[in-house]
């Protein structure tokens, strides 16, 4: 099993060759380092955060992932066509604290075109944030 989940340019968790490896800030490094002295190694028994600081969203992904409980990711990896603004791109502004649109789109550019996209990342940010 293979599974990564990152913020662009800095902090990620994953299971490489069945090996739990992070590369992470201070507070996600002490979170992480937490959770494996109380349940282990194995992420499957982590409990999913609830915080909504970018440490939590980002483990909870990553734990959801591993679980098979994190929402299926759409095919395409471009979700502003217009801006051409990358999924990854989208996700890592909300995991740093984009809690509506208009911040998406100022710290993206993301749906300040056409707008056609706005709906779809309203949705990511309800679904990241629940």
């Amino acid at each position: 099993m293979s599974i990564k989940v990152s913020l662009t340019g800095s902090d990620s968790i994953e299971i490489k060759d069945d090996k739990l490896v992070w590369n992470t800030c201070e507070k996600l490094n002490a979170q992480i380092k937490q959770l494996i002295a109380k349940f282990g190694a194995d992420p499957k028994k982590w409990p999913v955060p609830t915080g909504q600081d970018h440490s939590d969203l980002l483990i909870k992904k990553f734990i959801q992932r591993v679980q098979g409980t994190w929402p299926e990711e759409q095919p395409r990896e471009e979700i502003c066509h217009c801006r051409n603004i990358s999924l990854q791109k989208i996700e890592d502004a909300i995991a740093m604290g984009a809690v509506t649109v208009e911040m998406i789109g100022l710290w993206t550019s993301a749906g300040t075109a056409c707008g056609t996209c706005q709906p779809e990342l309203a949705t990511r940010i309800a679904r990241f944030r629940s």
